[in-house]
């Protein structure tokens, strides 16, 4: 316990010399060599002790938001301008399938880019893979869907026939997809 509250002080203390350093430097246009080698000594200090090494290991536990968006795993990549493979999914309600083969007068897909916004395929068809007792779904890729390079959050709509109500695919959380830029 003593030894992680002494590294804690010795990270405080270097952090808050380099912020003074820092402010100083920015207020008076000089320091600026004081200020590098200060944030050069912490960032060392920070490596060679093993912290950050924990440190990352305790972020990547974490759900980071930004904004409205949350950073989280990418479930499915392709690359930039590729129409395969196809996107295929497994409807799932808590842990078991749903059979989409009849009661539905619709499966939609729906993807968002995180940065901008904006909704890059708003209700696109979706077809059965098998007969779709076993809930699995696939959307076809069309030309424009992978032309920007980015993440997307996305999801499936089915519309139910009983009583023409939605229902959204997994309800949990989103799908991000992420469209990576190609080499050539």
């Amino acid at each position: 316990m003593s030894e992680n509250n002494n590294i804690l002080n010795k990270a405080k203390y270097l952090w808050n010399d380099f912020l003074k350093i820092g402010k100083r430097s920015w207020d008076l246009g000089v320091d600026i060599v004081t200020f590098g080698v200060q944030l050069i000594t912490f960032w060392e200090w920070f490596w060679n002790t093993g912290i950050a090494k924990k440190v990352g290991m305790f972020l990547s536990n974490l759900k980071f938001k930004w904004g409205d968006k949350y950073m989280a795993q990418v479930d499915y990549s392709m690359k930039e301008g590729d129409l395969l493979p196809t996107f295929d999914v497994t409807l799932k309600d808590g842990t078991s399938n749903v059979d989409v083969s009849t009661g539905i007068s619709g499966i939609a897909f729906f993807m968002r880019n995180q940065s901008t916004d904006v909704l890059k395929i708003d209700g696109g068809s979706m077809t059965y893979i098998t007969d779709g007792t076993n809930g699995q779904v696939r959307y076809s890729w069309v030309s424009g869907n992978t032309n920007l390079v980015g993440k997307y959050n996305a999801e499936v709509v089915v519309t139910w026939t009983t009583d023409n109500k939605p229902q959204t695919f997994p309800n949990n959380k989103n799908i991000v997809i992420e469209v990576l830029e190609d080499v050539e």
